[in-house]
C-alpha cells in the first residue's frame, strides 16, 4: 500500500462516527443540534425487530437518518443518502439495467437487499434488480433505517445483505403543503409536492408526488480520449453508420413517483405508491459498440397497494394484519440499439406480481419477556424478460399470437419465452428477554417453504449489554437464504448474425436459462460497540465476518447448447451459475461530534470502512467484486443564523471489477470526491428555503468499476463538476 494511502488510513482510525438521529419529525434545526448526544443513542427504531425499541437495545447494526439530517445534507433520494454510509460501495453509471451498482459489506447487487416503506416492500416483488436513484425519493420520509446484514429471520429470503426501511411522514390534524422545484446544468429539472392533512378528526391523509428528468453530463466532452467517433460496424465487418452520421452522446434519465396514505385512528392504514424510472441503455457501452439515441432506455415501474389493520386480542396480546399487492413491469418500450442488435432497435418486456398476506402476533409474556410471531402467505406470477425482438411487446395479447422472432432470423425463428407461477409460505417467531437492567437477548427463527426451492430455515441470535446509558455492546449472529429470482433463472437473450449456405441461422452467442440454479446462503457474526466519550462525541465500532456460498454470476455453460433455439445454431452459450464462495472480514469506525460556538453551530460526522476478502469460483480466487478495501467519508453541517453549509468528502480506495471475464484482477484507481450543499432556511420569508448542490467541487476526473465485458467500459468515466439549485416552500 503506498505511504500516502497508509497515512490516510491511519489518520482515519481517529475518526469514528454514528449516523444517528432524532425520531421526532417536527424537531427544528436548532433543536437537533442542541439535543444531548445521549438521547441519540436511544432513539426509537422499528426495523430490527418488527416493533418499536430503543436503538441501543435493538438486535442489529442500525443506522438512522432523520428528516432534519436529510434536509441539512441535501439528500433528495436514497442513493445520495447511501453514498455517505459506511461499508457502502456504489458504482455509478455502471449498468444499463440498474444505472448504479450498490454493494453492502462486500456483497454486490441491487437485489441483494430489500427496500421497505413503513414495513411494506417497495423493491421489485420478484427479486429483479432495478436502479436506486430518484425513483426512491425522500421528500415524504420521516427517517430512514438501514439494517446491515442478514434479516431473513424476519423478512424472508430476500433480506440478504440488509434492509432499508423508509419511515414515512403521517398526516396532520391541520393542513400542510410542501412544494419543491429544482433546476440545474444539463437540462436537470426536479419538482415535488406533498400534502399532509385530515379528512376528519379520526382520519389523516397524505398525498405526494415528484418528477425528475435530466440529460446528464455529456461525458464525451469531458473525456474525449474515451469517446472516439468511429464508424459503427457489425460483427461481420459491415459498416452500418458512418462516423459523420452518428448521433452525439446521450444518457438521459427520467422518473416520477406517487405516494398516498390514509390512516384511520391508529388501527387501520391504506396506502399506494408508484415508482417509475428510465435508465439509458447507452450508459455503459463502449462508443464503438453503441448507437446513441435519446429513445434507448430501460424503463421500470413498480406499483404497490397495501393495507394494515392492528387490534388488541387481550391486555397482553395484539395482532397486525397486512395485505399487499405489488406489480413490477419492464415497459414494452425498453430497448437497445447496439452491436448486439446489429444497430437496429431491440425491445424487451417483463412483468411480475405478488400478493401477500402477513399476520403478526405480539405477546407480552412478562415485563421482561416479549415474543413476536406470525405467518406469511405469498403468491407470485412472473414473465421473465423476453429475448430482444424487433418490435414492442403487446401487453394485451398472448405472446404466442404476436409473431415475435429472434433478431437476425428474418422473422423465421419464433422466440422462446418462459412463464412461472410459484408460492411461498412462511412462519416466524422471535423471543426477546431483558435480563436485569443491562442485558437483553434476542432469539429468532423463520421457516420458509417455496414451491420452487423447497424448505429453508434462517436463525438469528443477538445479545446486548448496556452497562450505562453511554455504552452499549452487541453480539450478533444471523443466517440468510437468497433464492435466485426468476429473472436470473430464466434470463435469455441474444440473436442471430447471418444465415449460412445450408439455411441455418448462426448466432455467435446467447444467454440461456439455467433451471438448476440454486440459492445463495450467508452466515455473519458481528460485534458492535457504541460509546459516548463526552457530551460532544459519540463513537461506533463494528467488527464483522461473513461467509456466502453459492454466489451467482454469468459464466459459459459447461457444454455449448448449440441447438437451444430450434432452427438455429449457437457458437457459444452463457448462463447464470452458482460459481463459488465469498469470505470477508471487515470493520467500520465512525463518529458524530457536535459543538456550539458563539455564533455558529457545528455538526461533524465521519466514517472509515475496511474490508478484506475473496470470492472463490470459476476463475479461481479473485478480489471481492466492486469493492474498495478502504473508504473514508467525512461531512459537516455549519449553521449561522438561517444560513447553512454542508460539505462532504469521500476518499475511495482502488476498486475491483467483476468476478468473471478478461479483466479479472484489474482495479479502478482511487479518487477523492468533494461535494457541497449551501443555502438559507429563511430566504426572504420564514417558509422559503433555498439550496445549492455543487457536486465534484474539485472537478475531479475519476472512474467507477464495471463488469469485465468486452463490449462495455470496465472503468466508466464519471461526471465532473456540476450544480443544481432547489427552492422549497411550505405553507
Amino acid at each position: 500500500m503506498p505511504a500516502s494511502r497508509t497515512n490516510i488510513c491511519l489518520l482515519s482510525l481517529a475518526l469514528v462516527y454514528s449516523h444517528l438521529s432524532i425520531g421526532n419529525e417536527n424537531i427544528s434545526f436548532d433543536e437537533l443540534l442542541d439535543t444531548p448526544l445521549t438521547e441519540l443513542m436511544h432513539i426509537q427504531v422499528q426495523t430490527a425487530s418488527l416493533a418499536s425499541e430503543p436503538l441501543s437495545r435493538a438486535p442489529g447494526n442500525i443506522i438512522v437518518i432523520n428528516r432534519q439530517q436529510i434536509n441539512d445534507r441535501g439528500y433528495r433520494h436514497l442513493k445520495e443518502l447511501m453514498q455517505d454510509l459506511p461499508s457502502v460501495d456504489i458504482q455509478s453509471q455502471s449498468s444499463w439495467e440498474t444505472e448504479n451498482r450498490m454493494t453492502l459489506r462486500g456483497v454486490a447487487g441491487n437485489s441483494k437487499f430489500i427496500i421497505l416503506q413503513d414495513g411494506i416492500r417497495i423493491s421489485p416483488p420478484t427479486g429483479d434488480a432495478i436502479a436506486i436513484s430518484f425513483n426512491y425519493p425522500l421528500y415524504h420520509v420521516k427517517q430512514v433505517e438501514v439494517v446491515y446484514g442478514p434479516a431473513s429471520a424476519l423478512y424472508g429470503a430476500d433480506a440478504f445483505s440488509g434492509v432499508i426501511n423508509l419511515i414515512s411522514q403521517k398526516g396532520l390534524a391541520y393542513s400542510q403543503t410542501q412544494l419543491k422545484i429544482g433546476a440545474g446544468e444539463d437540462q436537470f429539472q426536479y419538482s415535488s409536492v406533498q400534502y399532509r392533512g385530515a379528512i376528519n378528526e379520526d382520519t389523516l391523509f397524505t398525498l405526494g408526488a415528484d418528477f425528475h428528468q435530466s440529460d446528464n453530463q455529456d461525458l464525451s466532452k469531458h473525456y474525449p480520449e474515451h469517446f472516439p467517433n468511429n464508424d459503427l460496424t457489425t460483427f461481420s465487418g459491415t459498416t452500418v453508420i458512418n462516423a459523420s452520421d452518428r448521433s452525439s452522446y446521450s444518457a438521459s434519465t427520467k422518473s416520477h413517483t406517487l405516494n398516498m396514505q390514509l390512516q384511520f385512528k391508529t388501527d387501520f392504514q391504506l396506502g399506494y405508491n408508484r415508482r417509475y424510472y428510465e435508465v439509458p441503455t447507452t450508459i455503459i457501452a463502449l462508443p464503438n459498440n453503441i448507437n446513441y439515441n435519446t429513445d434507448n432506455h430501460w424503463i421500470t415501474q413498480i406499483d404497490t397497494l397495501h393495507s394494515q389493520y392492528s387490534f388488541a386480542l387481550s391486555n397482553t396480546v395484539s395482532t397486525k394484519l397486512q395485505l399487499s399487492y405489488s406489480f413490477y413491469e419492464l415497459n414494452e418500450q425498453s430497448k437497445f440499439n447496439n452491436i448486439l442488435t446489429n444497430y437496429i432497435n431491440g425491445y424487451k418486456y417483463a412483468r411480475g406480481e405478488e400478493t401477500e398476506l402477513t399476520q403478526q402476533f405480539s405477546l407480552q409474556l412478562s415485563k421482561d419477556s416479549h415474543i413476536i410471531g406470525g405467518y406469511t402467505l405469498e403468491r407470485f406470477n412472473y414473465q421473465p424478460a423476453t429475448p430482444t425482438v424487433a418490435s414492442p411487446f403487446n401487453t394485451d395479447t398472448p405472446v404466442s399470437t404476436q409473431g415475435l422472432y429472434y433478431l437476425g432470423s428474418d422473422n423465421q425463428i419464433p422466440i422462446r419465452t418462459f412463464n412461472t407461477h410459484y408460492s411461498n409460505q412462511a412462519a416466524f417467531t422471535q423471543l426477546k428477554n431483558n435480563w436485569g437492567n443491562q442485558w437483553t437477548s434476542t432469539l429468532g427463527i423463520r421457516y420458509d417453504e417455496n414451491s420452487i426451492y423447497g424448505e429453508s430455515i434462517n436463525p438469528r441470535l443477538g445479545a446486548v449489554w448496556q452497562p450505562s446509558k453511554k455504552t452499549s455492546m452487541k453480539l450478533l449472529y444471523a443466517e440468510a437464504f437468497l433464492a435466485p429470482s426468476p429473472s436470473l433463472i430464466f434470463q435469455h437473450f441474444g440473436g442471430f448474425a447471418f444465415q449460412d449456405n445450408d439455411g441455418i441461422y448462426q448466432s455467435f452467442f446467447m444467454h440461456v436459462p439455467n433451471p438448476e440454479l440454486e440459492p445463495e446462503e450467508m452466515q455473519t457474526f458481528e460485534i458492535n460497540i457504541n460509546h459516548q466519550f463526552s457530551p460532544s462525541l459519540i463513537t461506533t465500532l463494528s467488527l464483522y465476518t461473513e461467509k456466502v456460498s453459492g454466489m451467482i454470476a454469468q459464466v459459459e455453460t459447461p457444454t455449448v447448447q448449440s441447438d437451444f433455439v430450434p432452427g438455429g445454431n449457437i457458437a457459444s452459450t452463457f448462463w447464470n451459475e452458482n460459481i463459488g464462495k465469498l469470505n470477508a472480514t471487515g470493520a467500520d469506525i465512525s463518529f458524530i461530534f457536535k459543538k456550539d460556538f458563539a455564533f455558529t453551530k457545528m455538526d461533524l460526522w465521519g466514517n472509515y470502512s475496511w474490508i478484506h476478502g475473496h470470492l472463490t469460483g470459476s476463475e479461481g480466487k479473485v478480489d471481492l467484486p466492486f469493492v474498495a478495501e478502504n473508504k473514508i467519508k467525512l461531512g459537516a453541517t455549519f449553521k449561522y443564523g438561517h444560513y447553512f453549509f454542508s460539505p462532504s468528502i469521500h476518499w475511495i480506495d482502488e476498486t475491483s471489477g467483476g468476478e468473471t471475464g478478461d479483466n479479472i484482477g484489474k482495479t479502478v484507481p482511487e479518487y477523492t470526491l468533494v461535494n457541497a450543499y449551501i443555502g438559507s432556511r429563511a430566504f426572504f420569508m420564514p417558509n422559503l428555503e433555498l439550496g445549492l448542490h455543487i457536486y465534484n467541487v474539485l472537478n475531479e476526473k475519476y472512474k467507477n468499476s464495471n463488469i469485465t465485458d468486452e463490449f462495455e467500459f470496465f472503468d466508466k468515466p464519471q461526471q465532473t463538476r456540476y450544480w443544481q439549485l432547489n427552492i422549497q416552500f411550505k405553507y
